[in-house]
This record gives C-alpha cells, sequence and structure tokens, in this order.
C-alpha cells in the first residue's frame, strides 16, 4: 500500500493510511492544515496535484452498491465538491495546504500526475475534522462509513466506528439510525436479530429520555421497524421458505411480535393465494362471472353485454409498472382488431377520481371502456384479483379462454390474430 505522510507522525486508522495523532497534526477547524505526499514506489511524474474533498465527494454511488458503488464518487463527485491543488516539490516529498473550513466534519484525498492516480487502493486517505479541543467533531466517524466500505472493512469494524460516533455524541438520532441498521444486517441466527431489536428499542427509549418525543425520533422508530423487518428476509434466513420453517416450528406463544404478525400476515396471504389459484384453474373454459358496472363517462352496464364479441377484461393501475408497459401492446391490439368486434374493459385499481384517470387515459390513447373502482373493489373481488396486471380473455359465448401471462406483450396480438383468421 502507499504511504501517505503528513509533517508528524503516521497514523493508521483502521484500512487507511493516513495523518499523524497529535493534534498539531490532524486538521482542525477553520485551520489551515499541511498534506504531504512521499512518491516513494514512483507512481506518480514530477508535477503531482492533490484532490480532495470535504465530507462527501457525490452521490452518483450509494453505501448499499458496496465499495464499487462508493467508489464511483470519487471518480465522478458532485459538481463543486472536489478541489484540486497543485502540490510544492521539497526535497523528495511533495505538500500542499488545505484550509479547513469551519463547518466540516471529514478531509479526504487522492494524489494524481494527471495521468496516474494514487488512490490508495481505491479506497482514498482520510482525516477526521477535529475541533481545537482534539475531538473530532460531530459526524467525523458517522462520515467515515463510507470510506470503511470502500476500504472493505469488515461490519464489526464499521460498527465499532459508528458506535465511537454515537459514544461521543449521544444524541446522533441519524447516526443511531444507522448503526442498528447495521447490527440488524451483521445478526448471524433468528435468536441474535431478535436481541438487537430489543437493544434497538432501548436505545429508542434512551433518547427520548434525552430529547423528548419529535418527529425525528418517530422517523428513528419506523427506521428499526423497517429494517428489522427487512433483516427477516436476510440470507440468515436464506430464502422466505426458511423463514417461514423457522416460524412454523416455534411454540405461538414465543414467537416475537413483529416476526409473528409477518408471519401471521404471510399465512392468510398464502390461504387468499390458494384460494385465488384454484379460481384461476377453474375459471378456464367456464362462463365469466357477469358484474355491472359504471365508466369513467357514466355510462353504466354488464360484462355479459359483450357477448357476441371477443373481449379483454384488464385489472391494472397506473402506480403499476409492468401495468403501464403493456398499454403499447394494448393500443395495437385495439387498433388491430376493434373494428373487427374486439373490445377492451379495463378495471383500474387508482385511488383518485373518474376526471384524473380520463385525463391519464385519454392522454395515452388508450380510447376503450374504463372502470374506476379503487383497490380491491368489488370486481377485484369477484375475480380474486391478487397482482397486476391481471388479463382475461372471454370469447364471444362469454367463456374464459386466456388469461393472464398468456396474453402479455405480443402474445396478445398473436392470440387474437388466430381468432380472426
Amino acid at each position: 500500500m502507499k504511504t501517505s505522510r503528513l509533517i508528524g507522525t503516521i497514523l493508521l486508522v483502521l484500512f487507511f493510511q493516513s495523518c499523524g495523532g497529535t493534534l498539531e497534526n490532524e486538521p482542525i477547524l477553520g485551520q489551515d492544515f499541511v498534506i504531504s505526499y512521499d512518491n516513494e514506489n514512483n507512481l506518480l511524474s514530477d508535477d503531482v496535484m492533490l484532490v480532495y474533498s470535504f465530507d462527501y465527494w457525490g452521490t452518483t454511488g450509494n453505501n448499499y452498491q458496496g465499495a464499487e458503488g462508493l467508489f464511483k464518487n470519487v471518480l465522478s463527485p458532485d459538481s463543486g465538491r472536489a478541489i484540486t491543488l497543485k502540490m510544492d516539490k521539497i526535497d523528495s516529498h511533495w505538500e500542499a495546504t488545505v484550509s479547513i473550513p469551519t463547518d466540516v466534519t471529514l478531509l479526504s484525498y487522492y494524489f494524481t500526475d494527471g495521468e496516474k492516480f494514487d488512490y490508495n487502493d481505491k479506497k482514498t486517505f482520510t482525516h477526521y475534522i477535529h475541533n481545537e479541543t482534539g475531538k473530532p467533531v460531530k459526524n467525523s466517524r458517522f462520515r467515515n462509513v463510507d470510506f470503511l466500505v470502500m476500504a472493505g472493512a469488515s461490519q464489526e469494524s464499521i460498527l465499532a466506528e459508528i458506535g465511537a460516533e454515537i459514544k461521543e455524541y449521544p444524541t446522533n438520532w441519524i447516526a443511531q439510525t444507522v448503526y442498528w441498521r447495521k447490527a440488524f444486517e451483521a445478526a448471524e441466527s433468528f435468536k441474535e436479530l431478535i436481541s438487537v431489536y430489543d437493544d434497538a428499542g432501548k436505545a429508542y427509549m434512551g433518547l427520548v429520555a434525552i430529547l423528548g418525543k419529535s418527529d425525528s425520533l418517530q422517523l428513528v422508530k419506523a427506521n428499526f421497524m423497517v429494517d428489522f423487518m427487512n433483516s427477516l428476509n436476510r440470507p440468515l434466513m436464506k430464502t422466505n421458505a426458511e423463514f417461514m420453517s423457522i416460524m412454523d416450528s416455534t411454540l405461538a406463544e414465543n414467537q416475537y411480535g413483529p416476526a409473528k404478525k409477518r408471519y401471521q400476515s404471510f399465512l392468510e396471504y398464502q390461504k387468499m393465494s390458494s384460494g385465488s389459484t384454484e379460481f384461476l384453474n377453474k375459471i378456464i373454459g367456464s362462463v365469466a362471472q357477469d358484474f355491472d358496472y359504471k365508466t369513467i363517462q357514466g355510462v353504466e352496464g354488464k360484462l355479459s353485454d359483450f357477448k357476441g364479441n371477443y373481449v379483454l377484461l384488464d385489472f391494472w393501475g397506473t402506480w403499476c409498472g409492468p401495468c403501464v408497459g403493456e398499454i403499447p401492446n394494448l393500443k395495437k391490439a385495439y387498433a388491430a382488431f376493434h373494428e373487427k368486434g374486439f373490445e377492451i374493459l379495463s378495471i383500474s385499481s387508482d385511488k383518485f377520481d373518474a376526471q384524473k384517470l380520463e385525463e391519464y387515459v385519454t392522454e395515452k390513447g388508450m380510447n376503450w371502456n374504463h372502470v374506476l373502482e379503487g383497490m380491491g373493489g368489488s370486481i377485484q373481488k369477484l375475480y380474486q384479483i391478487r397482482s397486476y396486471p391481471s388479463l382475461f380473455l372471454i370469447d364471444p359465448e362469454g367463456k374464459v379462454i386466456s388469461i393472464s401471462n398468456e396474453l402479455r406483450g405480443e402474445m396478445l396480438n398473436a392470440k387474437l390474430m388466430t381468432l380472426y383468421e
């Protein structure tokens, strides 16, 4: 690993070779700071440039994308985030002076000659910003987490880094949120996950005792719950089925609250899905169940009014990406076969009013029959809709002849071509 030497003692901070350990050799708010570089591996030419940033480099990559994602920020920083200084050669090393603002928390940097780059093995060099008492300022360690991820640091090291931040600044609720998220991720068993959740709850109550209840703390509590529930689906359970197996083999009185609720919801969904699957298996070749409807233009009718023509019953919503993706296919089919008697009846699950839906379908050129009934409306219940889009093709006798995936994309047009030959 290449060496970045600052005037003073060399200090190894976790996976980063960085600056000295005494206060005069650390960057301090509002003061100048000298960075020195020894090119002992002859990586760079004589024209060495320092490229640095405070707090963060950019927003191209995110923590959840891992080391490579975060390093994209260094390669393509947000506008104005990175500063470049020409370094002065002094004997066998180079120096540059950085002015530390009064409102920053972390300094990170790399060296370059314009063609070659010393990124410290794609980790960059980092320093906490200190106040005049020698204490790293609030969020300095928290900001360093991204660089620990870039360095491939262990989960334990990352937790220790955020834990040190919380110890110095116990009311830093943002750091608390991230700490417990990482702790949930690090849990290696269901029992350990439950224990971490209990500890997170105690930490939350500690914050409430210090700060009182607030919208911010309510968000912390909500994040704890979300992160805990998300962790139930992590590799420690391997699969959703494994989690269900664990819960199924756990005595009811020992099933933990949030996990138990999720398990019960799954069982209820499984029961409904089983009924839906049975319904779909039986509906092919059967007469479609009739229903009354009222279009967004106020026209009333029944599904059975379409007898004598092929009709596509389309359950969808503007909020549903795959549904919107099917619009071009539906338009193509309607344009090609409507004059031959083909009809579409779309049942929207949207929450807004009929006028807004009419504006949407008009803009999209969806000039067929539309019904708005919201999520879980009576027609959807009649057809046991569990996913969107759900499609049913009904023949002139009123029988369902094809459903869902058989009617997606070009398959709908291909099916209609065979029917209208």
